[in-house]
């Protein structure tokens, strides 16, 4: 079997941990036998220096400059999307641009127009772009939701809204990664539409990540880490913005008090400094 990823979201040189949930699948997958083929469009931009004149050219060669061709064997294609201009004149939608400029590009490589499956990452975004890129490719797709595609954007940005239900029509196959979450897609559908929307979990390394079974190994590790030995600990892993639901957390551990004196919260975040950034530190203050 063969799939191509299609995924804005993915490892790149400054941050290796980008997309890293993605790319595990795709690592799983390919160990299982898959060839798995990545799509990671960026803007076109002219040779020669001549990106510097234009915002799409220079965020073109800026993108490209961080994306790798491979990362651990798979590997990661770029296709570029030529945008006409003036654009008011030569208007197209950004996510069909992209699943037109991949799916020709699909059918221009011998390694990819037999593929089996495109698996578009977040339904709104890439899955709307996929609808294009599959029906020009004559490839089917599946789209899988894997959060704020379905908790967050679309009531934001509610002329996404048309978009989930382009990739309901039109997707061979509707995943999520959790029946919680393929639950709340499915209150996106049109009063009439039916679709079942199958569960993928991201998955776990069990090789690493494995419960110990003696309870010595637990004082160990406390103190390796530098941690007290007399309390339980509760790890929160994400992104410092507000939609990570950080503030929840600490309102529920301030509401519990004293019922939670044994247990202490570590706090694990990346280096994120994005528009949406929310200063931990302070809320825990």
């Amino acid at each position: 079997m063969k799939i191509i990823f299609l995924s804005t979201c993915y490892p790149k040189k400054s941050n290796s941990s980008n997309g890293i949930f993605i790319h595990r699948q795709a690592k799983a997958l390919q160990e299982l036998g898959v060839d798995v083929h990545v799509m990671q469009p960026v803007n076109w931009f002219p040779p020669f220096g001549l990106h510097k004149l234009h915002t799409y050219w220079r965020q073109g060669y800026k993108d490209l400059s961080e994306m790798l061709d491979e990362v651990e064997g798979i590997p990661v294609y770029h296709p570029r999307m030529f945008i006409k201009m003036p654009t008011r004149i030569f208007f197209m939608d950004g996510w069909e641009r992209m699943g037109r400029t991949v799916g020709k590009y699909i059918k221009r490589r011998k390694e990819l127009r037999d593929a089996d499956w495109i698996y578009a990452h977040f339904l709104c975004y890439e899955g709307y772009a996929g609808t294009f890129a599959s029906k020009i490719a004559g490839i089917p797709l599946a789209a899988i939701a894997r959060g704020d595609d379905v908790h967050a954007w679309p009531e934001k940005w509610p002329e996404l809204v048309k978009n989930l239900r382009v990739v309901f029509r039109k997707a061979n196959l509707l995943l999520a990664n959790s029946k919680g979450l393929a639950l709340d897609t499915q209150k996106w559908f049109d009063a009439s539409f039916e679709k079942e929307v199958h569960t993928i979990y991201n998955g776990v390394d069990t090789l690493r990540f494995n419960p110990s079974q003696d309870k010595s190994d637990i004082g160990l590790i406390k103190n390796k880490m530098g941690l007290p030995s007399n309390f339980k600990f509760m790890i929160c892993l994400a992104t410092p913005i507000l939609l990570k639901g950080w503030l929840e957390i600490f309102d529920a551990l301030e509401l519990l008090g004293q019922k939670l004196v044994e247990w202490k919260l570590v706090v694990v975040s990346p280096n994120y400094k994005g528009p949406d950034y929310l200063d931990l530190k302070e809320e825990i203050h």
